[in-house]
């Protein structure tokens, strides 16, 4: 399943949410509500810190401004309105792309810790 997100106004959406079973496998006993929170919590601890360390320093307002922020079943990046007209790292894309590009490289290692997570919640 490709990664897929769009960026709009000041905030990034990264698509899958309702559909992240697939991301896994058949996972039985979780909603897509629960599942796109353990998600925002792997993309706390893995996406985030790694953009902050590719976005331009300025100020430092966009950089501390990253967030990911949860809603039912969606997962949005956030940042402060001028973030998506910033280019960001080597390949001076926007932060849309540059999150989606981080995602489709960490694809294993966020696979891994989902399913971890996942397992911790079930408690098996």
């Amino acid at each position: 399943m490709p990664v897929t997100g769009k960026a709009s106004g000041a905030r990034i959406t990264v698509r899958g949410g309702r559909k992240l079973r697939r991301f896994l496998s058949k996972v039985e006993g979780l909603t897509g509500d629960k599942m796109a929170a353990i998600m925002a919590r792997i993309l706390k601890r893995r996406l985030v810190p790694a953009l902050r360390g590719m976005v331009p320093v300025r100020t430092g307002k966009l950089r501390s401004s990253l967030k990911i922020v949860q809603r039912g079943a969606n997962i949005e990046l956030r940042s402060v309105f001028y973030g998506r007209f910033v280019p960001v790292g080597p390949g001076r894309d926007s932060l849309a792309e540059t999150a989606i590009d981080w995602l489709d490289r960490n694809r294993l290692t966020v696979r891994a810790e989902l399913q971890a997570d996942i397992k911790r919640e079930l408690g098996l």
